[in-house]
């Protein structure tokens, strides 16, 4: 996929509308390249602190919320906020003002693809050097292209619009990733227990089994595993099954097996953390991808 550089357009007042202040909550998948995109009100929702397999691209289009430990880093309706994978964050208004937030979700795969046509460069991947960015230019074409995509009214300019809008964030913010470091034992046993948590998220986990699995004891490795990935084993456990919950329910299982398949002690233990990770129900989730 080839893009030139390429100029923002959108119309001045496209961020300034004010949007609808119910509690309504929208998630859509995309019929390309696995795209997920979120449109919500939050008035009391707290996001559990959790990361994402893919990146978390959003901005406010009401009130202001704070997602991220940096004061610095509050959301408002000028910023727009670039999550990588991986990243530990959280989510919860500030003030009295509903908390209008809205998202894309496009895979690491997808972005370094598009970065690497960009650059002309195969082995570049972008690399974003903070979480949030005051640029309203930048939020009105967000919020413009996503908009448009939601509309359903035609697929391939809502397509389009995303896909330029992205293109102009890499070339813009997108910093080449300077080379990893070699990465050490400590990284190595993190590793070790991650492939554990994955292979076991449907059963019982326990503390003693993980640490087992990275060759520590159960006190240096709670202690190791929160320098390297930023979050407990329990936030890292609880967010991977929502992920894998994701999955199983894009491949149409139910959500009573899902719960069951995923690790959760009922459906009810599923809704609730799947809603403080996700934002929707899964119930929403699955109307939102069929």
């Amino acid at each position: 996929m080839l893009i030139s550089k390429s100029r923002l357009v959108c119309r001045s007042d496209c961020a300034s509308k004010r949007p609808s202040l119910t509690k309504k909550r929208i998630w859509r998948e995309s019929s390309f390249d696995g795209f997920s995109l979120l449109l919500a009100t939050y008035f009391d929702h707290r996001f559990a602190v959790h990361a994402h397999d893919t990146y978390a691209i959003g901005t406010n289009l009401h009130g202001v919320a704070s997602c991220f430990k940096s004061e610095a880093d509050l959301m408002r309706r000028d910023t727009l906020c670039v999550v990588p994978p991986g990243t530990p964050h959280g989510g919860q208004r500030i003030g009295s003002d509903p908390w209008v937030y809205l998202a894309i979700y496009p895979t690491a795969e997808f972005l370094e693809e598009l970065f690497q046509d960009l650059t002309g460069n195969p082995a570049a991947k972008p690399n974003f050097s903070r979480l949030v960015y005051r640029d309203p230019e930048m939020v009105a074409a967000f919020v413009q292209a996503h908009r448009s995509f939601l509309s359903g009214e035609d697929a391939l300019r809502g397509e389009t619009a995303l896909v330029r809008f992205l293109a102009v964030l890499l070339e813009r913010y997108g910093e080449v990733r300077p080379r990893l470091r070699f990465l050490g034992g400590k990284r190595r046993a993190v590793d070790r227990a991650v492939d554990y948590i994955e292979e076991h998220l449907g059963e019982r986990l326990d503390l003693a089994g993980i640490a087992a699995a990275s060759g520590y004891s159960r006190f240096h490795f709670l202690r190791m595993f929160k320098d390297e990935l930023g979050q407990t084993p329990v936030a890292f456990v609880m967010q991977r099954r929502v992920e894998h919950a994701k999955r199983l329910l894009r491949r149409g299982l139910p959500i009573a097996d899902t719960a069951y398949r995923s690790g959760f002690a009922d459906q009810a233990h599923l809704n609730r953390r799947f809603k403080q990770q996700v934002g929707v129900t899964p119930g929403e989730y699955v109307r939102g991808t069929s």
